[in-house]
């Protein structure tokens, strides 16, 4: 699946954003693919959670990029490049 993606580097939290329009069937353990700076990239859904426990779960994975979108903003999910 290809997926219009917008990385951003860390903000002031340290927390590392992607936004999409919308991940409307996408599931943990689903991949996708998207453009970072001309280069095709996968990435891979590890996380699927309520906004609520953004802070908790990004604390534990800094690392990685929290990918929200516009369809659903109560969910988020944790993405990790593959």
């Amino acid at each position: 699946m290809r997926l219009d993606v917008n990385l951003f580097v860390p903000n002031e939290e340290g927390y590392k954003f992607a936004f999409a329009k919308s991940t409307k069937g996408l599931a943990v353990g689903d991949t996708f693919e998207t453009t970072v700076l001309g280069m095709d990239v996968t990435f891979q859904i590890i996380i699927k959670a309520d906004i609520k426990d953004f802070e908790t779960i990004m604390d534990q994975h800094t690392e990685l990029f929290a990918l929200v979108n516009d369809a659903d903003p109560e969910v988020f999910m944790v993405i990790k490049e593959v």
